[in-house]
């Protein structure tokens, strides 16, 4: 099959990124708003392709059309800008450099905002007979592929040739096409999906087995075998390119939804868990239980937001599909009698299984969102009956204080009630002791007046506080005791 000769071979990027300028909400799949278009000037380095290389300066200005990239006038809105055309066609015009040994490229790109996405329609070819080898050239060190065009919703590569040499082994021919065409990428492998018959002509379907769109090498190989097949593919174009961007619009949508529901669920094995430490926890202070309820209702948001994610991936899934539905009947409606759609048709029955797929992780998170609401709404009533609690011991200890200190002024005032009673009974009891007769008529002590009255004062407070102190417990049964 390296001997096979193709006439005018060419290969097709269609390729789709979420664009973040018009997205406000974007996540960092979106990357820079012209990341599609730098890519497209890296490649037309990469292939000395001197159009591509200044391709940015030939596109609108979307700022300055922002509501017709956004409304719903179209599907869709050329981005290239007429002014700086002559020739006013909707698409560049593409040649390579002349190098030696080299067949020249020639082409066309036609850059597109479909939404929130931006797209591009790049077609490669040769303007002659090529053996098939000659398609590893397009793809040199693969430029083409996924790794290199980096779309984050996805690419598919289509690959259409009219056969110079008869054969009925189209199988064969696709394989050996795929083979040439990824030559020289390392590590890239596809394998064939699907195939059938558009437009009476044969179309193989390959993909890699990536989960994430955006790795996914998707290659169809179209052979131009019958009369009116370029014909009807140039009528059915628009539906086709629309369609291929809403396959991959699906597919990205899930992707994402799958994204949203690990992380939800990483966060609901993390709430199981909390809600297992939180009953089994014998005793937590009020400042750990004020903590996990700051905690919580952040873990609680991220989750609503994750769920709330995963519904609108479903939603997206759903409008898309209609429009997947609505593109696939306008191709059927071109199509041939004889002609074969299954590859078309069983994406269809696949966005069935995303759909129920994602219903059944909704339903699987959704008691997560009762569970956060449920253990917050059970950590605020522990809160709240601890700080009940708190506020009454902090009471009972207060009144507590209060009659401990009623009972100290109790005993205060008695022991000055009893100093009162001692020093009328004998106002001068120190004088009394230290003068008592001597047997000789001699008076030991020299009368010290003012020494012994505040002798007798010391004397009368310590006898009055010592009795205070001894009856201490019968004034403290006498002070009654606070009440709830």
């Amino acid at each position: 099959m390296s001997n096979t000769r193709l006439n005018t071979p060419s290969v097709t990027l269609y390729a789709f990124h979420w664009s973040d300028e018009i997205s406000q909400n974007s996540q960092e799949v979106a990357g820079n708003v012209d990341h599609l278009w730098q890519r497209c000037v890296a490649l037309g380095k990469h292939l000395q392709i001197p159009a591509l290389q200044s391709l940015p300066n030939e596109l609108l200005e979307e700022k300055n059309h922002l509501d017709e990239f956004t409304g719903d006038k179209a599907e869709y809105f050329p981005l290239l800008n007429q002014a700086n055309k002559s020739d006013k066609e909707p698409f560049l015009r593409l040649k390579s450099e002349s190098q030696p040994d080299l067949l020249e490229i020639i082409g066309e790109i036609y850059p597109l905002k479909i939404q929130d996405t931006d797209a591009v329609d790049l077609t490669l070819r040769y303007g002659e007979t090529v053996e098939i080898d000659q398609l590893g050239r397009f793809n040199s060190k693969g430029c083409l592929l996924p790794h290199f065009i980096q779309a984050s919703i996805g690419q598919t590569l289509l690959i259409f040739a009219e056969l110079s040499d008869n054969t009925d082994d189209y199988k064969t021919l696709a394989n050996a096409c795929i083979e040439a065409f990824l030559k020289d990428a390392e590590k890239t492998s596809v394998s064939l999906i699907a195939e059938g018959q558009l437009f009476g002509s044969p179309i193989f379907e390959y993909n890699t087995g990536s989960e994430n769109p955006a790795d996914q090498c998707h290659i169809l190989v179209w052979f131009d075998c019958y009369p009116t097949t370029l014909n009807l593919g140039e009528q059915a174009y628009h539906s086709i390119f629309i369609l291929l961007y809403c396959r991959h619009k699906i597919l990205f949508a899930t992707e994402q939804a799958r994204l949203c529901y690990q992380k939800a669920r990483e966060l609901y094995i993390e709430l199981n868990q909390k809600a297992d430490d939180f009953a089994t926890s014998q005793e937590e202070t009020l400042e750990d239980l004020k903590q996990r309820l700051k905690q919580i209702p952040t873990s609680a948001f991220q989750y609503n937001k994750l769920l709330h994610d995963i519904d609108d991936y479903n939603t997206t899934i759903v409008t898309i599909t209609e429009k997947y539905f609505s593109k696939l009947e306008e191709i059927r409606a071109h199509s041939l009698p004889e002609d074969k759609l299954d590859f078309l048709e069983n994406f269809c029955n696949r966005t069935k299984e995303l759909q129920n797929q994602i219903q059944i992780d909704l339903r699987y998170l959704q008691p997560g969102k009762q569970l956060f609401d449920q253990m917050i709404e059970a950590i605020r009533v522990i809160i709240e009956i601890n700080a009940q609690e708190q506020a009454k011991d902090y009471e009972e200890a207060e009144k507590e204080r209060d009659r401990n200190l009623k009972i100290w002024v109790a005993v205060v005032a008695a022991g000055f009630a009893v100093s009162v009673v001692s020093s009328a009974v004998n106002p001068r009891p120190i004088e009394s002791i230290l003068n008592q007769p001597h047997p000789d008529g001699i008076k030991p002590w020299p009368v010290m007046g003012l020494t012994y009255s505040a002798l007798d004062i010391v004397l009368h407070l310590c006898l009055g506080l010592a009795l205070a102190l001894l009856l201490r417990p019968l004034i403290a049964r006498l002070v009654p005791k606070s009440r709830n």
